[in-house]
């Protein structure tokens, strides 16, 4: 990061409930330098296009939220990555070696 160091507090300082309070503090502060890039909260910039909201509606109608997605669709959202690094960004990489997926959650 381009500018003056962050002085991050202690481990301790996200105790009590202070951990939100604290990471917005710092999300906040990142954005003061033009070269950041922030990677922890992962909320998305943009809103949800309708093709993704119709296709969980759908999904919820359906009533099969019990179910646990097959491994074949996380192989296929791994390729779809991949198509789009390659269409977007121009980035050639390898689906099943070159991407990682994990879940998370704020």
């Amino acid at each position: 990061m381009s500018g003056g160091a962050v002085n991050a507090p202690s481990a301790g300082a996200s105790a009590g409930g202070a951990g939100t309070s604290l990471l917005y503090s710092l999300t906040a502060r990142a954005k003061q330098f033009p070269d950041a890039i922030t990677l922890g909260r992962g909320d998305p910039d943009f809103d949800t296009p309708v093709h993704i909201r119709r296709a969980v509606q759908q999904w919820l109608e359906a009533d099969e939220r019990d179910r646990v997605a097959p491994e074949v669709l996380r192989a296929q959202l791994h390729e779809a990555i991949a198509a789009r690094l390659k269409t977007i960004n121009g980035i050639d990489v390898d689906p099943h070696a070159g991407i990682v997926l994990t879940q998370g959650g704020q």
